[in-house]
């Protein structure tokens, strides 16, 4: 939780990104700009230490108490925790695409935003 904060507040500064650009010429003519550096080395390690931390929350506050009340072998235990780590994993994807196909297509869409 130490180096958590300041990789925030490193990931949220304006100069996070930006030290080098690349404009793209999109197929619609709209200018795509792209902008990278070292900096964001800063964002990779901040979503890190964000996808550790949920791991631990799930362990800590779902499976470890399911685990207590089935009264599981080690073995049994070791590949229920695996299991309910995936569970925890594919379900969280399937919600964000389920988020992505029905909002994000300029505002519309995936399923609602296609012309006729």
């Amino acid at each position: 939780m130490l180096f958590l904060i300041p990789t925030r507040v490193l990931f949220s500064s304006p100069a996070a990104t930006g030290t080098t650009s690349l404009c793209v010429q999109a197929a619609d003519g709209e200018l795509v700009q792209y902008h990278y550096g070292p900096k964001d080395l800063v964002t990779i390690l901040f979503y890190i230490f964000i996808a550790i931390i949920l791991h631990a929350v799930v362990q800590e506050y779902a499976l470890d108490k399911i685990n207590r009340r089935l009264h599981l072998s080690k073995v049994k235990h070791s590949k229920f925790n695996e299991s309910g780590q995936l569970v925890a994993f594919h379900l969280t994807s399937m919600v964000w695409c389920l988020y992505v196909v029905v909002t994000v297509r300029n505002g519309a869409g995936w399923l609602f935003g296609f012309s006729t």
